[in-house]
């Protein structure tokens, strides 16, 4: 199972959190993420609250396909997830690991502190 790590930041020119993904070949959601990362914002922002509205909107005219979630990057937990997110179906075991991962190492950051992201 790939691993998740978070890291806050200080540096001269301000804070800000450093997600990481552990590059595992063989996650879906991992290569998903790293396939369409410099695609979308490479600098994301935690919602702080409530994602219903971005997975409603990143989901909305995206078939459901048997045994496979959807998997949306930026996530719905990131201000930047929502209409503008890639959905790709994936393994639901990869995908619901890694939210849960994410989850916990954003739980309780500020919603203004930015989110790099990266892989190890």
């Amino acid at each position: 199972m790939a691993e998740v790590r978070g890291t806050l930041v200080t540096t001269a020119a301000g804070t800000y959190f450093l997600l990481e993904f552990e590059d595992d070949p063989n996650n879906e959601c991992v290569q998903h993420i790293k396939e369409v990362h410099n695609q979308n914002p490479n600098q994301v922002y935690h919602t702080g609250g409530n994602s219903d509205a971005n997975r409603r909107e990143s989901l909305r005219g995206i078939p459901t396909s048997k045994g496979l979630d959807r998997d949306e990057w930026p996530m719905a937990m990131m201000k930047e997830g929502g209409a503008n997110a890639h959905v790709w179906p994936i393994n639901p075991s990869d995908n619901r690991s890694i939210g849960s991962q994410v989850g916990n190492q954003l739980r309780g950051l500020d919603p203004n502190i930015p989110i790099h992201v990266g892989f190890f």
